[in-house]
């Protein structure tokens, strides 16, 4: 609990739940231990829980950004 809730929380201000559809606070709590535990291997730095979900938010961000947009009339 002294991780989970206030990471929990910091996930739902930064929105991260509403970009990945179907998935609950826990797994996208996952997603973000996952990427904290691949930047500490890659680079060295360990994240604290607020830069990894910050940095998460950011890139989900940029990447929903050079997505195009859903063209609603192919889906008909």
């Amino acid at each position: 609990g002294e991780v989970y809730r206030p990471a929990s929380g910091r996930i739902h201000t930064q929105r991260l739940t509403t970009q990945f559809a179907g998935e609950r606070t826990a797994d996208v709590f996952v997603r973000v231990s996952n990427y904290r535990d691949e930047q500490t291997r890659l680079t060295g730095e360990r994240l604290t829980w607020d830069e990894a979900i910050t940095r998460c938010a950011e890139q989900v961000a940029a990447r929903a950004s050079l997505e195009p947009p859903l063209d609603e009339s192919a889906a008909e």
